[in-house]
């Protein structure tokens, strides 16, 4: 089980490194796995120039596609 997450967190990172989305991914991804000290939206936020809302957004549609990789892993 880990390694199929391990797979699908990988290739989410590819995705976002060939989209040149490689510091909102850094940024968010302490928030994909379980048990990762995580900053709070709001400094995420900050950090990345963008609205809270806009993080959460991010966020949810990351959460997304990393469900889709671990069902195709």
């Amino acid at each position: 089980a880990t390694a199929v997450m391990q797979g699908a967190l990988a290739r989410l990172e590819r995705e976002c490194e060939r989209a040149g989305q490689s510091e909102r991914f850094a940024a968010l991804r302490p928030h994909l796995a379980p048990g990762e000290a995580a900053a709070p939206h709001a400094e995420v936020a900050r950090a990345l120039e963008m609205s809270e809302g806009a993080v959460k957004v991010a966020l949810h549609r990351l959460r997304r596609r990393y469900g889709e990789l671990v069902r195709e892993e």
